[in-house]
């Protein structure tokens, strides 16, 4: 992995808070995105989630960054002390916008689990947190999902239909086919 130096970033303010600590919107180079990061010395298990993270986005979901998960713009090592993904923005969460959701958008988190599915990706943390919302000027919508930290390859169907069941309910739509 490419080490970069703390000043060949621009860093602006934080856009939330995961599991792995802080997210930031920053500037490497040209490219203006989220940043997640994690200390190398401090937790192997955050570290760990990380490193499936960017093995998810480099591996099987390459094909959907920008549909149904954000591009992953640049990854690598911080100034030889943390590890790091910055992805392309989105505007909210789903948990942001929990009133303003309309039954498109929700159409379009379910197709999105349905596709990561497909390709035996289990998300494993189905949340309203892990969800972005993006609303373009034309009128149109990207729904991406996030954090990738706990999820595995399976093709067990039980677990993938319990994964996308237990969305649906959280949505609100549970009786949609």
């Amino acid at each position: 992995m490419k080490n970069y130096d703390r000043n060949q970033f621009i860093f602006g303010h934080m856009l939330g808070h995961g599991r792995t600590g802080n997210i930031f919107k920053i500037t490497l180079g040209k490219k203006t995105g989220a940043l997640k990061m994690v200390a190398l010395y401090k937790d192997e298990n955050k570290l760990e989630e990380l490193f499936n993270e960017i093995k998810i986005y480099i591996g099987p979901l390459k094909e959907f960054q920008g549909i149904y998960i954000p591009k992953l713009l640049k990854f690598g090592v911080l100034h030889e002390a943390f590890v790091f993904i910055l992805t392309s923005l989105a505007e909210e969460t789903f948990a942001t916008m929990e009133d303003n959701i309309t039954r498109k958008e929700k159409q379009l988190a379910i197709e999105g689990l349905q596709k990561l599915h497909l390709k035996g990706v289990m998300h494993g943390d189905i949340r309203l947190e892990n969800i972005m919302i993006k609303r373009k000027n034309n009128n149109s919508t990207c729904v991406w999902w996030i954090d990738f930290g706990w999820c595995k390859i399976t093709y067990n169907m039980k677990d993938l239909n319990k994964e996308l069941n237990d969305l649906k309910y959280l949505l609100g739509m549970a009786n949609m086919k």
